[in-house]
């Protein structure tokens, strides 16, 4: 048979902002290890992936929101899709003219005071009118620092036709983010 789910997972309403999040997931993952525990045996396997896969789900998003000393990545080049872009143009203006700007954005505001960011991308920030507003904020006008490059140009990643840099940047001395 179907376990119950309740209401209780949905009465969040009278929680302040500072802990809706973490009770939400609390009752969340239990309405869903009741719901994995609580079916049929043929069916029981199945759902309790899924609620392992939802679980996972929780704790990536954890991950996002943590500080870091380090990010180390190779985001992924060129526009975003057509569904999405309209809705990043909205909030990253010309940023979003390549998808990986906006990686590297995001995730240098989550590093420490002392924190770096190493990353191997298009170098077309260095050279291209796409990403004119990008290319000050690496070099002093912005939460970001560019400090250490390296120009790779083709040939690097494999058949990919794109030329590319590796650097590391830092978080500003005097950004609040």
């Amino acid at each position: 048979g179907r376990a119950p789910l309740g209401n209780s997972v949905f009465a969040v309403n009278s929680l302040p902002d500072d802990t809706f999040f973490d009770h939400a997931e609390t009752q969340a993952l239990s309405t869903l290890q009741r719901y994995a525990e609580t079916t049929t045996a043929g069916h029981r396997h199945r759902r309790h992936l899924f609620a392992e896969d939802f679980a996972r789900g929780f704790a990536f998003i954890d991950l996002c929101y943590q500080e870091y000393d380090a990010v180390l990545m190779n985001p992924p080049f060129g526009f975003c899709s057509l569904t999405t872009e309209q809705e990043l143009r909205s909030t990253w203006g010309s940023l979003a003219n390549d998808i990986y700007v906006l990686f590297l954005c995001r995730w240098s505001q989550r590093l420490t005071g002392i924190g770096f960011l190493g990353a191997i991308t298009s170098r077309g920030f260095m050279v291209g009118r796409d990403q004119r507003e990008f290319r000050p904020m690496l070099l002093g006008r912005g939460e970001m620092r560019l400090d250490v490059l390296l120009d790779l140009g083709l040939g690097v990643l494999d058949t990919a036709a794109v030329e590319t840099c590796a650097y590391t940047i830092r978080k500003a001395p005097d950004s609040t983010v």
